[in-house]
């Protein structure tokens, strides 16, 4: 898997983000397969493709995202949450609307770049986090700290 340079270059702090990352994934993907009725035992185990449950993930990542009413996938240029779920289906039936895990990893990436990393650790919620240019930025820090400047300070 190749991670654009924005992600590449980010050390240890987007190595311990991937590593929550993938066993909360992880953790949907299981509870969902269960959801469903598909649970292993050590006398009948299923083997599903990685591709599968990869991209399986990725879609559920993204039904949470729209049932929150985000939609930076969206803006991203990737699909609908219902799109993406039924394709992701699909593969596993034979008819694949597309090849390898280009879901899991835009969808991973996006997620890496849009959102807060110790979101989900911290306040157990999805912070996107949006796109803001400089100016902006410090406009909207400064409209944050001016509106609280008679607040005290917790100590």
């Amino acid at each position: 898997m190749s991670l654009d340079p924005f992600t590449r270059d980010l050390g240890a702090d987007v190595i311990t983000f991937v590593c929550a990352y993938a066993l909360e994934s992880a953790d949907w993907v299981a509870a969902f397969l269960r959801s469903a009725g598909i649970e292993p035992t050590p006398e009948k185990p299923i083997v599903l493709p990685r591709t599968f449950l990869l991209n399986l993930a990725a879609a559920l990542r993204l039904i949470h995202w729209e049932l929150l009413g985000l939609q930076v996938h969206l803006e991203a240029g990737l699909p609908r949450a219902e799109e993406a779920f039924l394709g992701v289906l699909n593969s596993l039936s034979g008819e694949p609307r597309g090849e390898g895990i280009e879901l899991a990893t835009a969808v991973l990436v996006l997620h890496i770049r849009q959102f807060a990393w110790d979101a989900r650790s911290e306040w157990h919620a999805s912070v996107a986090l949006g796109s803001l240019d400089g100016d902006e930025a410090l406009d909207a820090l400064a409209e944050f700290l001016w509106a609280r400047r008679h607040v005290p300070l917790a100590h």
